[in-house]
């Protein structure tokens, strides 16, 4: 059975898509288990090059290569039955089989490709190295419009080719199996659809996700089936052309997914505390209960490298931490009660 909210992810995805290729130009600074002689399709079906600009941020370019991420050394590929996924790992240079190590599962965005997501979008793996955590990067199916994407809304299928979801749980289980994994220490990042799929992830499985971390998505209108609070870091720019900082008619606010988890979360009685930083380029928003240790945080990016914040992966150093840091110090600080 799908879930209601099924269509509406659809239609919502397939306007990301739109948007993005209408523009030709998002910027975007802006194991024991491989099986790497076989390639799935969602690689060498999605073709998007990245290239670096003068200020460390990225553009795409349609067209230019198709996405090999066989050729990364942490390529794994998961098999259940007849369905084959894929993912890449990194495992963090301090890392010791004795002891548990975090996790980060980050997600691409819309028409996204693993390797390269990794390589030059929401590369994780420096700070992986200092904090010793492992970050795994999955790869999305091409999905019916042709492009690689998460379908984020929550859909009620034992198959990880049907149900990114159940590919999540899935991918956790065999990562769990191949690495010592502290079971407290989860967690769920995504830019932009792959934000989505995130606070999809946050809604409907939060028993095995600690906190997410959201770099310029959105979350899908959708029925939480999970009651227990989350913890959330979301970062955002004040002129994102694709998921609106403000909402328009195909994408809720910033601020009524904020609200939505303030409500969910039993938080509504917190006050914000918001702070500038970077004179003024960038508003911190930060939402705690004293008695509670669930949190949640926004980054408003109104200038980055001295232009307008866009639908990018922030690089830019916010009160001389890096985002990544920043993104990284908020999760570790959120743990699952088992």
């Amino acid at each position: 059975m799908t879930h209601p909210f099924q269509a509406k992810t659809s239609i919502t995805i397939l306007i990301i898509g739109l948007s993005l290729l209408i523009s030709c130009s998002e910027q975007a600074t802006a194991g024991s288990t491989s099986n790497s002689s076989s390639q799935v399709s969602s690689s060498s079906a999605t073709k998007l090059s990245y290239v670096k600009s003068s200020e460390g941020k990225t553009d795409y370019e349609k067209e230019k290569y198709s996405c090999q991420n066989t050729d990364h050394p942490g390529y794994t590929i998961l098999k259940e039955k007849d369905a084959t996924r894929e993912y890449i790992v990194h495992i963090p240079s301090s890392y010791d089989t004795t002891n548990p190590a975090g996790l980060v599962i980050n997600y691409h965005g819309y028409g996204g490709c693993a390797a390269n997501f990794m390589e030059h979008l929401g590369d994780l793996n420096e700070i992986a190295d200092k904090e010793n955590f492992i970050v795994v990067y999955p790869q999305a199916n091409v999905g019916s419009k042709g492009d690689a994407y998460w379908d984020a809304g929550y859909i009620e299928a034992s198959s990880i080719s049907e149900s990114d979801v159940y590919f999540t749980e899935t991918l956790l289980s065999q990562l769990k199996q191949d690495f010592q994994i502290d079971s407290t220490s989860i967690y769920a990042t995504g830019y932009s659809n792959g934000g989505m799929m995130a606070y999809s992830l946050a809604c409907s499985r939060k028993d095995l996700f600690a906190a997410v971390g959201i770099m310029s998505g959105i979350m899908i209108p959708d029925t939480c089936t999970n009651p227990e609070p989350t913890s959330v870091i979301h970062f955002h720019g004040s002129d994102d052309w694709v998921l609106p900082l403000g909402g328009n008619e195909n994408y809720q606010s910033v601020e009524k997914v904020i609200n939505f988890w303030l409500d969910h979360n039993g938080m509504t009685s917190a006050k914000v505390v918001s702070t500038d930083l970077n004179q003024g380029d960038v508003l911190r928003e930060a939402y705690q209960l004293e008695e509670d240790d669930v949190s949640i945080v926004l980054y408003t990016v109104k200038k980055e490298f001295g232009k307008p914040g866009e639908h990018v992966w922030f690089t830019s150093p916010i009160a001389n931490e890096s985002p990544n840091q920043i993104l990284w110090d908020f999760l570790s600080s959120h743990h699952l009660k088992i």
